[in-house]
């Protein structure tokens, strides 16, 4: 049994990743500009979305061509690193900070980001704008050293994020902690399995089929009986990859005969307390 992870992403972020993949053709705009070149253009395009006089016409074309500049940005990869940076930190328009973190988040070598940034990064994570400390955790859960591990720097406030009271935010903690297939990520997830929102507990049923081993069976166990179907499908699919034993449930059984299967389960394999 199967089961795929439930995306659910507030509005922001769906517009943020479709404005970021979006090029539109903008052959006139492709001269050979600096990151602080391209971070004016994008500030004085913010300032017309978010003029109230701009025509709605006149606003999608100013955000189609703020998506050309992220991407645009991000394709410089280590020099515009420190001034996306510099930038954010002192930019009051939180929607100029908000497509600046979006376009940092586009860089593909996460390597680029020095202890420095991360630190930077860490501060701006306290923003009291919601969307840019969304998208700099982002950052902070793809930041990766040398070795391709993620930055010890980032782990306490990704920590932190686990106890967030934002369902996003804690599902974002999920991602980058699962990423890092460690048992010390394993640890920190584990207590998620018993949080009050299914999707957070589906999330974290999941990470541990990914990450965990059989010392965590003990602990998804009592979800096998949870109330929601899906939260109980979750615990059954992770229980049979960790164990390498199946319940035998199909697509034909009713709630009886599910419940039925995963107590003569339990009774051939007893748990370990």
């Amino acid at each position: 049994m199967e089961i795929r992870r439930i995306l659910i992403v507030p509005a922001f972020v769906i517009c943020g990743i479709v404005a970021a993949q979006t090029l539109l053709s903008e052959q006139a705009w492709a001269g050979e500009a600096t990151p602080q070149d391209v971070i004016s253009e994008m500030r004085k395009l913010v300032e017309e979305i978010e003029n109230e006089k701009t025509a709605p016409m006149q606003k999608a074309i100013a955000e189609g061509k703020v998506a050309t500049r992220k991407t645009k940005l991000a394709a410089m990869s280590a020099p515009a690193i420190d001034e996306i940076i510099k930038t954010v930190r002192g930019e009051k328009s939180a929607a100029l900070r908000m497509h600046l973190l979006i376009a940092l988040s586009m860089v593909k070598n996460r390597a680029l980001l020095s202890a420095i940034h991360v630190t930077d990064l860490v501060r701006i994570a306290g923003d009291k704008s919601f969307p840019v400390r969304y998208w700099a955790l982002k950052n902070l859960a793809t930041a990766r050293n040398a070795q391709g591990v993620l930055d010890r720097r980032a782990v306490p406030v990704l920590a932190q994020s686990l106890q967030s009271e934002d369902m996003f935010i804690v599902r974002l903690a999920i991602e980058a902690f699962a990423a890092t297939k460690t048992k010390s990520a394993a640890e920190k997830i584990r207590p998620l399995l018993k949080h009050k929102l299914a999707l957070i507990r589906i999330d974290a049923v999941t990470a541990l089929k990914e990450i965990g081993g059989a010392a965590d069976v003990r602990f998804i166990a009592p979800l096998l009986h949870a109330p929601d179907p899906i939260v109980r499908a979750a615990a059954v699919d992770a229980v049979e990859r960790l164990t390498d034993k199946k319940f035998g449930i199909t697509p034909d059984d009713d709630e009886e005969a599910i419940k039925k299967k995963i107590d003569d389960w339990i009774k051939a394999n007893p748990l370990p307390k």
